[in-house]
């Protein structure tokens, strides 16, 4: 899933760079400095779950702003994508489609910057708060995905934007919900 990580990693372009590798995002590691991070403020990270999931939850990990060496650097805006594959997901897109209720945007957006051609539906979006009790905050998948009961094998993560600095830290996301049994 490189070709939908932005920036790319492993590759010899002036595309921008990272300190480490994209699955330091997927790592339990909190010590300060052991994340993704991007000299952009914003990106995107493909993932491959390890399980077809019915999606309930997204949980997004920063280190706490007491530690931090810059707050800026955490994700502020997010959106999380699921590509949509398999002619069951598909039928349950399609009745998505057709149903009263519009299916979830970003903007008018349906994919994320780099789509590498696939179908995608938005699964969540959400602002990680700085301010917050936690460092470690769970947001809702968007219910009318929820009650589709679609199913997704690859998430993206897009960053939006950061709080305020010219690079982003992303420490650790996970995606919660229900196993698949086909």
């Amino acid at each position: 899933m490189d070709s939908l990580t932005i920036p790319h990693p492993h590759r010899a372009t002036k595309a921008p760079v990272t300190s480490r590798p994209p699955e330091f995002a997927l790592q339990d590691d909190m010590r300060v400095g052991n994340c993704w991070k991007t000299d952009t403020r914003n990106a995107q990270l493909a993932v491959v779950l390890p399980q077809l999931v019915y999606p309930t939850h997204i949980t997004v990990d920063h280190i706490p702003t007491e530690i931090a060496a810059n707050v800026g650097e955490a994700p502020k805006n997010m959106l999380v994508w699921g590509v949509i594959d398999g002619k069951l997901n598909r039928a349950r897109y399609l009745n998505l489609l057709s149903s009263d209720e519009p299916i979830p945007s970003a903007d008018g957006r349906f994919a994320p910057p780099h789509a590498g051609g696939y179908s995608y539906v938005l699964l969540s979006t959400f602002q990680y708060d700085l301010a917050a009790p936690s460092h470690v905050q769970t947001f809702p998948v968007d219910p009318r995905i929820v009650k589709s009961r679609m199913y997704f094998g690859i998430v993206v993560f897009e960053i939006v934007d950061n709080w305020g600095s010219p690079t982003t830290c992303l420490y650790r996301v996970r995606v919660h919900g229900d196993p698949v049994d086909l």
